[in-house]
């Protein structure tokens, strides 16, 4: 079935969102809490593996054609400038959001509805600005809508809009926002055209709980996808940024804790920090998924990319995709060797964990490696208190093979925050 048929009761959704995004910030008092046992209810003798990432930054048909050929085939593509969804992936033209937007942004502090015509902008013969750029920019103008940029768009494949917002009033966060339909900021990166020296913001340029409640709002599936906390070391937040952020709403699902831009970044050690930064939210007792991504990794030349999400659904299918995001139904992969999970049961005195292959396991708590097992398979018996209640915060396994692979399960949340 060609994938637009496949997409269509989820585009509708998507145009429905479009319209209501800047008007219906979401209630989430009506949402249930993240899952602290992810894994209790997967079907695993069933179970589909579908290979998605959260922030994966693709914007050519040579790039696609490359995440394609390395295993996705569930596509929520997180471009920005601006943090429109590239989505449907037939929909997008060259030049199509410098030529104009029909999203609205923030000017001078006020957000004024959509549509812009840039063009129009630059070029108005009492405001506009476009005669004294140089040379080389100004010869751009007027911006023409081209041919598409996707001419090979895969049968087999799902879409889901997403986008990387940035540029917050309040904090230095980016996310993901796998799912939404909310769209923010304009064309103009790093202020060549000067759209942001006359006013239009470049990104989000709200406070972050405000816009967390329209991006939340903007979901397609109301109980699938959410917010990701993108390479929160990366981005110089605190523990206690990040807690407030997952307290906000269960729709908040948790962060980055891989991230393959930072990882090539070789001056930067935050993708290890990050490992460590999860450790340090989950001893709270909050769960806070881990999300396992590429950023501009696959545009990267020198080498493969890394950083995957692996699914765990029924049905191949847009909303469960996104149910699996909101419910944990999934682990992360650096490879996608083919390296899987094949069972992880969760219960109060044990955590049991198969797999097809690995050669080494270990279980993590909030003190650290607490068993490291070298077989496929593997049983970490939960340490109890003196009146039989479990004695760690959070359970939570990596397992190895000899080719390189890394797979991160979510954890499971033996201690959870008081309410």
């Amino acid at each position: 079935m060609p994938a637009v048929f496949r997409n269509l009761p989820v585009l509708l959704t998507f145009f429905a969102a479009c319209a209501l995004y800047a008007e219906e910030p979401s209630t989430p008092a009506r949402v249930p809490p993240r899952n602290p046992v992810p894994y209790a209810d997967v079907q695993w003798d069933s179970v589909r593996r579908v290979a998605s990432t959260s922030h994966a930054h693709i914007g050519t048909q040579a790039t696609l054609d490359r995440a394609y050929e390395d295993g996705l085939r569930f596509f929520t593509i997180s471009n920005y400038y601006p943090s429109a969804p590239w989505w449907p992936l037939a929909d997008i033209r060259t030049n199509q959001f410098r030529a104009g937007q029909e999203h609205g942004v923030m000017v001078r502090g006020e957000f004024k509805n959509g549509p812009f015509d840039w063009n129009a902008v630059l070029q108005d013969p009492e405001t506009g600005w476009a005669g004294g750029l140089p040379d080389d920019l100004r010869s751009q103008i007027p911006f023409v809508v081209g041919g598409q940029v996707f001419t090979n768009i895969p049968g087999d494949i799902l879409e889901a809009p997403n986008a990387e917002h940035h540029s917050f009033t309040d904090t230095q966060l980016h996310l993901c926002a796998p799912g939404s339909a909310f769209r923010s900021g304009n064309f103009d990166a790093r202020n060549r055209f000067k759209l942001v020296d006359h006013g239009y913001a470049m990104g989000v340029a709200r406070p972050w709980k405000e816009a967390f409640a329209l991006i939340l709002g903007g979901l397609i599936v109301p109980d699938g996808g959410g917010v990701t906390i993108n390479h929160p070391v990366w981005s110089k937040l605190s523990r206690e940024d990040v807690i407030e952020m997952l307290d906000f709403d269960p729709r908040v699902l948790g962060i980055e804790v891989f991230n393959h831009t930072c990882a090539l970044q070789q001056e930067s050690k935050s993708c290890a920090e990050d490992e460590t930064f999860w450790n340090a939210v989950l001893a709270t007792g909050r769960q806070c998924f881990g999300f396992f991504v590429p950023d501009h990794g696959i545009n990267a030349s020198d080498g493969d990319w890394q950083g995957r999400n692996i699914l765990l659904v029924d049905a191949f299918t847009v909303e469960d995709c996104l149910r699996a995001y909101r419910k944990g139904h999934f682990y992360g992969a650096l490879l996608g060797s083919g390296l899987a999970f094949t069972k992880i049961a969760a219960e109060p005195d044990r955590v049991t964990v198969e797999t097809n292959g690995a050669n080494r396991i270990n279980f993590i708590t909030e003190t650290g490696v607490a068993l490291e097992v070298e077989q496929p398979s593997a049983v970490f018996r939960v340490p109890q208190t003196a009146d039989g209640q479990p004695g760690v915060a959070f359970v939570r396994v990596k397992a190895y093979d000899a080719q390189g692979e890394t797979l991160f399960s979510q954890p499971m949340v033996y201690a959870p925050k008081p309410e």
